[in-house]
Order: C-alpha cells, then sequence, then structure tokens
C-alpha cells in the first residue's frame, strides 16, 4: 500500500492493524500525526514499513517486534521518542533500520547484535547516550553505521574495526574519548567521520 506524499494530515488509523497480508506499507511524507498504534503488531507479513518525514511521535510500541517478516524499517525524520525497544532484537531479516533524526534517548541496546543481516543502521541525530554497545561490532554484514549527532560516551569499540563489509562510518559529534582502534584506522572506509569528539590522534574523514 503506498500513501506516500498524500497529505493525509491525520493519525493512522488503529484499523491498519487489520491488514494482516500487507507486506509493503509506505506512508512516508503523509503529514501523519499521533503515534504508531498498537495494533501494527498484527502486521506480520510486512517486510517493508516506510514512515519516515511525518510528525509521528510517543513512544514505540513493543508489539513492532512481532513485525518478524521486516526487511526495511524506516522511521527517519520524525518526533518518536524514549528507548529503542528491546523487541527489536526480534527483527533478525532487517537490512535497513533507520531511526534518525527523532528523539530516542537512553542506550543503544545490545541487543542490536541479533540483527545479523542488517546492512544500514542510522541512529544519528536522536539524544542516544552512553557507550556504543559491543553488539554494534557483531554485525557481519554492515556496510553503512551513523551514530553521529548523540551524547555517546566511552571509547570507539575496536570491533568495529573488524566490520568487513563498513564502507561508512559516523560517529560525529558525540562525547566519544580515548584513541581511534587500529582495526578502525585499517578499514577501507569510503567516509570516516569522528570529528566533534574528545578522541585523541588523527582523525582521517575519507580514504584516499
Amino acid at each position: 500500500m503506498n500513501l506516500s506524499n498524500a497529505h493525509l494530515c491525520d493519525s493512522i488509523p488503529e484499523s491498519t492493524g487489520n491488514l494482516v497480508n500487507l507486506e509493503v506499507l509506505d506512508m512516508s511524507n503523509a503529514s501523519l500525526t499521533g503515534s504508531i498504534p498498537a495494533s501494527f503488531g498484527n502486521l506480520v507479513n510486512l517486510v517493508q514499513l516506510h514512515l519516515q518525514d511525518n510528525n509521528l511521535s510517543g513512544h514505540l510500541p513493543a508489539g513492532i517486534g512481532f513485525l518478524t517478516s521486516l526487511e526495511f524499517l524506516d522511521l527517519s525524520h520524525n518526533q518518536f521518542c524514549g528507548q529503542i525497544p528491546d523487541s527489536m532484537q526480534r527483527l533478525g531479516h532487517l537490512l535497513l533500520l533507520d531511526l534518525s533524526y527523532n528523539r530516542f534517548c537512553g542506550k543503544i541496546p545490545n541487543s542490536v547484535k541479533s540483527l545479523q543481516r542488517l546492512l544500514k543502521l542510522d541512529l544519528s541525530h536522536n539524544k542516544l547516550s552512553g557507550e556504543i554497545p559491543v553488539g554494534v561490532a557483531m554485525l557481519p554484514d554492515l556496510m553503512d553505521l551513523c551514530l553521529n549527532n548523540n551524547n555517546l560516551v566511552g571509547p570507539l569499540h575496536r570491533g568495529i574495526g573488524a566490520l568487513r563489509r563498513l564502507i561508512n562510518l559516523d560517529v560525529s559529534y558525540n562525547q566519544l574519548t580515548g584513541t581511534v582502534p587500529n582495526s578502525v584506522l585499517k578499514l577501507r572506509l569510503n567516509t570516516r567521520k569522528m570529528d566533534h569528539n574528545q578522541i585523541l590522534g588523527p582523525l582521517p574523514v575519507v580514504d584516499a
């Protein structure tokens, strides 16, 4: 179902959860308000969910973890808040997870390591805090990792250097400390942004 750019100017109806055979739901840039209804947990056949570029708010319902067929989840450019629910660890088929430009807070759950097929993880421009969990370094197929513009602290985990498919790494505009692990410096990346932290040593931006 494609309702993108529809300018609905309303909340998502609870009855949307009755469309249990739906595989693709695109309601991006549709002037939506309110929160994601709990009934979304019924959409167990959903493969793609695009709700980006709206004015949605509130916490993500724990029932989002029931959408175990999801491969693409884009909730970027909204006003969602609260913590990233641990139930998302059940979304083992995810290829793309984009929660950027929201108001998520708290720590990045270490259970992110369960998303073993993930190619892109974008949690940038939120209010996330704490250290980058080791689970982020346990995603073997990850190509894009964007954690910039948060309140993350501590050192950059050396395990990120083991992400051999990684091509874009952005952890800029945080409060990271320590030095950049050699394993990370040796990665052949297209983009490597680490500026505006408290990291010691050289900070290459783009590999030659």
